[in-house]
């Protein structure tokens, strides 16, 4: 959200006091961003974004001539605001003339022009360490990355980093595709920083990527590969290498290892502290992503088509939980019947590893079906085949817009490994910090110095309303209903039904624990929702009083978030931790009332629910309510 201020049309002391007075103002508002701009600095606007908890940075954008006033205001708020939490001020300055630069310490006008972004050190001068637009697009940033970054201060780092891959491939041959892949999900959010490094603080309820729903499936074998190589490369060159770097050398030396091309790592990147859950999802590719969603998603990294089907490659090597194809093979997009772009061949061998109900969640199928731990070009030649194993993989070949560098690909190796080597750079340069201001060099890649971890930014708007700040619900929810009868279908066999009682639909959030699991077992028991007929008393009994029953049934849905008009789950709890953690809380009902009272669903499975409510009497419980639920609002 943008909010832009007065114009001010005074004298230049007083637009220069205007500018001061609205720097200090986006701080006190929570806001990273101060943009300063026009032809006497006389506009203001803020912008709306996370806070990065660094130093304050100066972005220079230098417009055919700059204005001295700017410059003022900016060695001016440098010098004051230099260790204030704010992100970036950038000043758009104009009509200067080339001897303020030199008085400054700047580049000659001549030089700036090639000099696209910057930071002005008022001691020390220009300092080119920053990306053009401050955000995931590869820039002119680039340029600062070289081969030979550590060449001085640490010129044994690739054979120290290639002598934990090397044996981690030979003894956990998983953590080859392990890394590669963190490496992929650590650049699309946030910039290739080791942001995806970054541990959530224990005990808390703000996470960091790494436990973002959509990262939870990460092998544990990628997090130890950059644990082992980073404090090796500590031992012999300590406070040197970033973690970031050894993450990009790392997947590298897999990518070989696994017998794909070798190819130079530009090196150079700093550790990011911006680690935040809540920006996972819409920053990576999902299993179920469409051709469009994709190259809208690919092209936001300023990545072409062409380096989506390339990196794509990637899955020559790795595998897949079945939850994240389950749906191709029994109930393609809504038509019940599975995808007809898969080999019949194929998917009579996944639907034996793979039931659409009660399936072990710890399986996996290959992305390869035919060389899976060889990296080569046969993932192509599958696509072709219809052997792809997601959605997302076949639908490079059958979309008119990718087919042709598909089947180009299928055909040849060595193009693939050229190509692949050239996304990989491209993809490597994405957001990349450098310097202290943006960034640090972690000795411990989980801990950073410190970190933002949010999940909503505050807009000026609502800073400056009366009402109370609204309150994220985190909590175990439960949807209570008094029935008369209530049963659970599942594929028209009836699996659970009670008579008089209780029907409860259970909603996992991802940070629930067992002491949400006894409130809201505690309070569905002894809620009284049912009369007392001696005393003529209508809400005096509760369920075990009147010896009915309770059906439970989970439905993740509870935390369905509307982005658009598209639900979104990521703050549920994901399958492989809610099933047993659902099952302990059926166990935790039947030792509280009794074994024989308390039914369920089929966890996972789809369910029909029939009820026939009674009242109707609908109550809903959280088990760490808001004081005022009118101010309660769902995270985003």
């Amino acid at each position: 959200m943008s909010i832009e201020g007065p114009y001010v049309n005074s004298s230049k002391e007083a637009e220069v006091l205007a500018c001061q007075k609205a720097i200090e103002f986006s701080m006190e508002a929570g806001f990273s961003r101060l943009i300063i701009e026009g032809d006497s600095l006389n506009v203001i606007r803020a912008i709306s974004a996370p806070v990065a908890n660094s130093s304050l940075l100066g972005h220079i954008y230098e417009e055919n001539r700059c204005n001295i006033r700017g410059l003022q205001v900016f060695r001016m708020v440098r010098d004051r605001y230099a260790e204030c939490n704010t992100a970036d001020v950038r000043l758009h300055l104009n009509n200067c003339h080339t001897n303020h630069y030199s008085q400054y310490n700047l580049p000659t006008a001549s030089n700036v022009a090639g000099l696209i972004a910057g930071d002005f050190d008022p001691n020390n001068g220009y300092r080119d360490i920053i990306d053009k637009d401050h955000d995931t697009k590869p820039t002119n940033t680039t340029r600062q990355l070289s081969v030979g970054y550590y060449a001085k201060s640490c010129p044994q780092l690739e054979q120290l980093i290639g002598s934990i891959t090397s044996q981690q491939f030979r003894e956990s041959p998983v953590s080859g595709p392990a890394t590669i892949r963190l490496f992929f999900h650590d650049c699309f959010v946030e910039g290739c920083d080791g942001s995806i490094l970054i541990s959530s603080k224990p005990g808390s309820k703000m996470l960091a990527e790494r436990n973002a729903q959509d990262n939870k499936d990460l092998r544990v074998e990628g997090f130890e590969t950059i644990s082992k190589a980073k404090a090796l490369v500590e031992s012999k060159c300590p406070g040197v290498v970033s973690c970031a770097d050894v993450l990009a050398i790392a997947a590298r030396d897999f990518v070989h290892l696994a017998g794909g091309p070798y190819y130079q790592v530009k090196k150079g990147r700093w550790d990011g502290r911006i680690s935040m859950a809540s920006s996972v999802a819409s920053n990576i590719p999902r299993s179920n992503s469409t051709i469009d969603e994709l190259l809208k998603l690919f092209s936001s990294k300023g990545l072409t088509p062409n380096d989506l089907v390339v990196l794509s490659g990637a899955h020559t090597i790795g595998f897949a939980h079945c939850q994240n194809f389950v749906s191709r093979l029994y109930d393609y997009r809504g038509t019940k019947k599975p995808d007809p772009a898969i080999d019949p061949r194929l998917l009579k061998a996944l639907k034996m590893s793979c039931p659409r109900y009660g399936g072990n969640n710890d399986i996996v199928a290959p992305f390869d079906v035919t060389t899976p731990f060889l990296f080569d070009h046969a993932y192509y030649s599958n696509l072709v085949a219809k052997l792809g194993l997601l959605a997302t993989d076949q639908a490079l070949f059958l979309d008119p817009r990718t087919k042709p560098l598909v089947q180009a690909l299928a055909q040849d190796k060595q193009k693939f490994f050229q190509s692949f080597v050239v996304a990989m750079d491209k993809m490597g340069s994405i957001g990349v910090k450098r310097g202290g201001k943006q960034g640090e060099n972690r000795k411990d890649c989980g801990l950073a110095s410190f970190v933002t971890i949010r999940t909503k930014p505050t807009s000026l708007a609502n800073r400056n309303r009366s009402t109370k700040k609204p309150k994220l619900i985190r909590a175990m929810r439960a949807v209570v209903q008094r029935v008369a009868s209530a049963s659970v279908e599942v594929e028209g066999r009836i699996v659970s039904e009670i008579g008089p009682g209780l029907l409860v639909l259970v909603g996992l959030h991802e940070s629930d624990s067992d002491s949400d699991a006894d409130y809201i077992c505690r309070k569905v028991l002894n809620m009284r929702l049912f009369p007392n007929e001696s005393t003529g008393k209508g809400w005096d009994h509760n369920v075990m009083q009147k010896n009915y029953q309770v059906l439970l049934v989970s439905q993740f849905t509870l935390y369905g978030i509307l982005k658009g008009n598209k639900p979104d789950f990521h703050v549920a709890m994901p399958p492989q931790t809610a099933k047993p953690f659902y099952a302990s809380l059926v166990e935790r009902f039947q030792k509280s009332y009794k074994p024989d009272a308390i039914k369920d669903g089929v966890f996972g499975a789809m369910m029909k629910v029939n009820l026939v409510n009674d009242g109707p009497v609908t109550m809903q419980l959280d088990s760490h309510s808001p004081k005022n639920t009118n101010d309660a609002v769902e995270e985003s």
